[in-house]
């Protein structure tokens, strides 16, 4: 299987076999999709990307906006 290129520099993209991949949505998306690429040697809590991505929110409501991001 070819390996799944993530260019973050000059705009968001993502290709496989030379090929583009469909863009992801949602610019909270883009942002924790490539947060999640740039920290991929270590495991990251849920609790630690729900209170950075949605600071204002509490507890509850941060992890469903993860959720539903991930989804």
């Amino acid at each position: 299987m070819e390996p799944l290129r993530v260019y973050l520099f000059g705009g968001f993209f993502m290709e496989r076999g030379g090929k583009p991949l469909p863009p992801i949505a949602s610019r909270v998306g883009r942002s924790l999709f490539a947060h999640l690429v740039m920290n991929r040697v270590r495991p990251l809590q849920r609790e630690l990307l729900a209170g950075s991505f949605w600071p204002d929110l509490p507890e509850g409501r941060a992890r469903r906006r993860l959720s539903h991001t991930l989804w």
